[in-house]
């Protein structure tokens, strides 16, 4: 059964009932006293349910009023609590803005542009949900976030995306294991490693880093030998320090890890590259501060891609 009653009459009857008079009432909500009697009126028909007992002297609650009031007191400030939110969240003034990024863009990229966002909304909350590149097209198709930052592996039709870096795969290991002075490596180079005290690690064949190389390099006829293999970029980055290790990872993670002693090789025959960019839904429009967000990524990867 639908009960059909309008927000502002429910108003009304909370503001009698904290009052304890309609005068006083009508004049917090700036109404006549007609008018607020008419909306006590329309609210207790529609509930089919006297909430008020009303004499000359003072205004009861009936049972009904009370239940009533207890219930909704507590909903109505939730209400007025996220409405509020929502518009100081509209105006970049407060609230939360949430993105979603896969794990080598939340490593390197995201810190440096929320550096710059402070600046401008130093009020804004950021809830970042880092993940594969499936997980954040995921969040993004069920409006679990505003946007992502994430790799073109597939086209939905909901989606819209706006492609900004070329984000190519190079050889990573210690500056100490550095076999040659070679600046690019052919991929079947990578083969002599394992007469090398260094061992090549890559990603778990459920990456889907893994998976395009995989299938790139089996177009071209290149096997490569992978020794150890690891689930995520975490596990990757602790085994390069350890030394003795190498791997082949996107450029872009090792964007924060100049300090680490890390080099990097490029890698050629063939060069493979992922395209990095941003997602959102055609359906979704971005707040203020989440256009200011997008902006400051699509730029600080942008810089990446020029200083790399």
């Amino acid at each position: 059964m639908s009960t059909n009653y309008d927000l502002a009459e429910l108003r009304a009857f909370l503001e009698i009932a904290s009052r304890g008079s309609f005068h006083d009432a009508a004049k917090k909500l700036n109404l006549s006293s007609s008018a607020i009697s008419r909306r006590i009126a329309s609210l207790e028909q529609a509930l089919d349910t006297r909430l008020l007992n009303r004499s000359t002297r003072s205004v009861v609650l009936t049972d009904a009023g009370k239940n009533l009031y207890a219930l909704a007191v507590p909903l109505i400030a939730a209400l007025d609590y996220s409405v509020h939110d929502t518009v100081q969240q509209g105006l970049g003034l407060g609230g939360t803005l949430t993105l979603s990024a896969i794990s080598t863009a939340a490593f390197s990229i995201v810190p440096q542009a929320l550096a710059q966002f402070r600046k401008q909304f130093p009020n804004v909350r950021l809830h970042l949900h880092d993940d594969t590149g499936r997980h954040v097209l995921e969040n993004v198709l069920a409006r679990r976030v505003v946007f992502g930052v994430n790799t073109l592996t597939e086209m939905h039709a909901d989606i819209f995306f706006e492609e900004v870096i070329q984000d190519p795969y190079v050889l990573v290991l210690p500056k100490d294991l550095l076999p040659s002075d070679e600046a690019i490596v052919d991929w079947r180079n990578l083969s002599t490693l394992i007469d090398t005290p260094i061992r090549l690690a890559g990603l778990g064949i459920s990456s889907a880093n893994r998976l395009q190389i995989d299938q790139t390099l089996k177009r071209h006829g290149v096997n490569i030998p992978w020794f150890d293999e690891v689930e995520n970029l975490t596990a990757m980055l602790g085994l390069l320090r350890a030394g003795n290790t190498a791997a082949v990872m996107p450029r872009l993670a090792l964007a924060a890890c100049e300090e680490w002693g890390l080099t990097t090789v490029n890698l050629d025959n063939p060069m493979i590259a992922r395209a990095i960019g941003l997602i959102r839904r055609h359906d979704t429009p971005l707040s203020t501060p989440a256009e200011a967000m997008w902006s400051l990524l699509r730029n600080t990867l942008l810089t990446y891609e020029r200083t790399a």
